[in-house]
């Protein structure tokens, strides 16, 4: 949010993003990781659907700064390269480290 860089947070913002909701599903659900992978891919690429689609106003929401932070309103093509690459190193991580 304070950041207006090129890579950080654009990119290693949203790796980082989906690497978090992948943990915090895994600590609770007790499901094979690709399922949690794939689940967290999906809600990450829902959201930003949302934003291309601009949720935020269609909903009316769009002065509302919470929603607008959560929710998002700007839609880019690299953040769904970020989910997916983020989904797939934890993915990975996660299978290769309980072998």
């Amino acid at each position: 949010m304070y950041v207006h860089d090129k890579i950080i947070r654009p990119f290693v913002g949203d790796l980082l993003v989906t690497i978090l909701m992948y943990y915090f599903l895994r600590a609770f659900w007790n499901q094979n990781p690709k399922t949690i992978a794939i689940a967290v891919l999906l809600f990450s690429f829902s959201v930003e659907i949302a934003q291309y689609f601009k949720l935020v106003e269609l909903i009316g929401l769009q002065n509302n700064r919470m929603a607008v932070i959560l929710i998002g309103n700007v839609f880019s093509w690299i953040d769904l390269v970020a989910y997916s690459v983020g989904a797939f190193i934890t993915y990975k991580i996660d299978t290769n480290l309980y072998k």
